[in-house]
């Protein structure tokens, strides 16, 4: 599957939904289910699978959202304030490389179709 290929509005509604539920999911676990670090990879997820399949303006907003949750999180008293800090800015990195892997992915399929192009010229 290519990034960024969904194709129509009613399946990028479907995602977009799917990871709202998710985000909500860990945010409601980790302040039931203090420390526990299974529900916080669920964070690192919604962002990859936000970035490969919409949009940049979209995955950019689930992006800011799952970064500042932990924030949100600690005010419940889910997370401690070390982890809190810990997990911001581990979504934000992980964020800003899966933007530039998806654009690497997809600059060099532009690449590939030029190249394509020449050659059947």
């Amino acid at each position: 599957m290519q990034p960024r290929r969904l194709g129509s509005r009613s399946a990028q509604a479907i995602i977009v939904v799917a990871l709202i539920t998710v985000l909500v999911a860990v945010l409601v676990g980790e302040s039931t289910l203090p420390d526990n670090p299974a529900m916080r990879g669920f964070m690192l997820l919604t962002v990859l699978f936000a970035t490969w399949l919409l949009p940049t303006r979209l995955s950019a907003s689930f992006a800011v959202l799952a970064t500042f949750s932990p924030l949100l999180s600690h005010s419940f008293n889910g997370v401690d304030p070390l982890t809190e800090r810990f997990q911001c800015i581990a979504i934000g990195i992980t964020a800003v490389r899966s933007e530039a892997a998806v654009r690497g992915v997809l600059a060099r399929e532009a690449q590939q179709l030029q190249l394509n192009e020449r050659l059947r010229q």
